[in-house]
């Protein structure tokens, strides 16, 4: 009894040491691919540039992240001189719609509203993508181009892709305080460590 009760310990000790390695292994191969999305910009002309949304503030005002998603989302339409903005985003945090607060952000800046397109009903980065690969298919939509918070965009663009859109970029909101600010880069490169594990970029 008590050698088996060993035997067992020593199990449960390899077990616990493998999976540590393999989440070590994991952490590393995610955060490298966070990091290297901060670098990448790979924005082109293109039929649309999509603005992925987050956080909206009582009383449906944008969060400083929303604001800096939008405001580079705003700035990539204009230099790649794409067809559409598009504004994604549902209410997850407060009634108001991420789309719509993003909208006030984006006409503010100088958009006009023919070029504005909302999708204010997706409540996750899931949700996001199969909302716009629908429009993208109803428009015969080819290229698009995602604006996210870097830590972001690797599982986004990995979920567009396989939700059908055929070519998607990417561009990186680096001014995004989500991203500038070290304790919330850290905090919420963790938490997407855990989702990447259910997508493949």
């Amino acid at each position: 009894m008590i050698e088996r009760r060993r035997r067992l310990a020593r199990l449960f000790a390899g077990l616990l040491a493998v999976l540590f390695v393999l989440a070590g292994a994991w952490t590393t191969h995610a955060w490298r691919l966070m990091r290297e999305g901060a670098a990448l910009d790979d924005a082109a002309p293109s039929d649309a540039v999509v603005v992925l949304g987050c956080q909206v503030l009582p009383g449906g005002r944008p969060s400083p992240a929303l604001r800096a998603r939008t405001e580079h989302g705003v700035r990539v339409w204009r230099a790649t001189g794409s067809h559409f903005l598009v504004l994604t985003g549902g209410p997850v945090m407060d009634p108001v719609p991420e789309a719509m607060v993003m909208a006030r952000v984006a006409t503010a800046a100088g958009v006009p509203r023919s070029a504005l397109l909302l999708d204010p009903d997706a409540r996750s980065t899931a949700g996001n993508a199969a909302g716009i690969a629908r429009i993208a298919r109803e428009r015969g939509w080819r290229r698009v181009i995602l604006v996210s918070d870097p830590w972001h965009l690797p599982r986004a663009r990995a979920l567009f892709r396989r939700a059908g859109v055929p070519d998607v970029r990417q561009s990186p909101a680096t001014a995004s305080p989500n991203w500038t600010d070290a304790w919330a880069r850290r905090r919420l490169m963790l938490r997407e460590t855990a989702a990447l594990l259910f997508v493949r970029p």
